[in-house]
């Protein structure tokens, strides 16, 4: 009896520990997909320019100590995001940009004190909540405006916002593969485990959830910085990447696949075979193989 209640017991340890399994996928597929989204506290739309100080063409008796852009939402931003040139296109040394105070809608430059007169032109490019890239410029002269102020090149390579929009698709396409495909092996075709192409297509969503959150990871940060796609490979540009929360949740993203792959990988484990079940047995026990039941002597003959 107790031999044959084993397979039961054994069965529902085994759906009880998938089922399992698909609760941590469920809620591990939504964190992944959604994780870098609430990290940086999603928009409805994209950040826009409320207000600057100086303002777009004021004219000033003398140089800003500083140039104030707020924003309508939270924005970040690096090293190379404010950039100030004269009316011959030359880049000034300026100060490394930061928030007001705290405020994460308003950056802050600090700007050269021995400006000379003319016109100038400080142009931005920050990361709006929402991931989305947007850049403007401004213009403010000092004692007298010039004539022409320089014209300012805000738009990135082309290919660069394609790669970016490439690695979203694919991140997109990595979680419908893995978190369908796995939930559909564990749940509806348990059997299934046992198919190469079935964990195989499981594992291409995952490989492609990996390749697509490392892709828009690397190319951030040109996107923001507004260089080409070698900016991939600028240990700068990765690092301001990462010291932004969208950086940050991306890497949450990719420890989270990495959780989930391995979930998937106990998921679809091989059973050990249960063993045989033995003989029945009567109420007298077997002899051990090989061996004989001891006869009892005969008696000697009588001479």
């Amino acid at each position: 009896m107790t031999r044959g209640m084993r397979p039961a017991g054994h069965r529902r340890v085994r759906l009880i520990a998938r089922l399992a399994v698909v609760a941590f996928l469920v809620a591990g597929g939504l964190v992944a997909d959604l994780v870098s989204v609430v990290a940086t506290h999603p928009a409805y739309a994209h950040a826009y320019l409320l207000e600057t100080s100086p303002v777009d063409g004021e004219v000033l008796a003398s140089p800003p100590a500083e140039v104030r852009l707020r924003f309508n939402e939270a924005v970040s931003f690096n090293q190379r995001s404010i950039q100030l040139l004269d009316v011959t296109a030359k880049k000034l040394a300026i100060g490394t940009p930061g928030h007001v105070d705290g405020k994460a809608n308003t950056a802050r430059v600090s700007l050269p004190t021995d400006l000379a007169e003319g016109t100038y032109v400080l142009a931005w490019r920050v990361t709006s909540a929402d991931s989305h890239v947007v850049s403007g410029a401004l213009s403010f002269s000092v004692g007298h405006p010039s004539a022409l102020a320089a014209p300012v090149e805000q738009d990135s390579d082309p290919a660069v916002p394609v790669v970016d929009a490439v690695g979203r698709g694919l991140a997109f396409l990595g979680v419908a593969l893995a978190l369908g495909g796995a939930l559909f092996l564990v749940v509806l075709w348990p059997a299934g485990r046992d198919d190469r192409r079935g964990r195989r297509i499981v594992w291409s969503g995952f490989a492609a959830l990996t390749a697509g959150t490392v892709v828009v990871l690397l190319v951030q940060g040109p996107y923001a910085a507004g260089t080409s796609l070698t900016g991939v490979f600028d240990p700068e540009l990765l690092g301001a990447t990462l010291s932004t929360r969208l950086g940050q949740a991306l890497l949450v993203r990719l420890v989270i696949v990495l959780a989930l792959g391995v979930a998937f990988g106990v998921a679809v484990r091989p059973s050990p075979p249960l063993p045989a079940p033995g003989p029945p047995t009567s109420g007298r026990p077997a002899s051990p193989a090989g061996s004989s039941c001891p006869r009892s002597p005969r008696p000697a003959p009588s001479p």
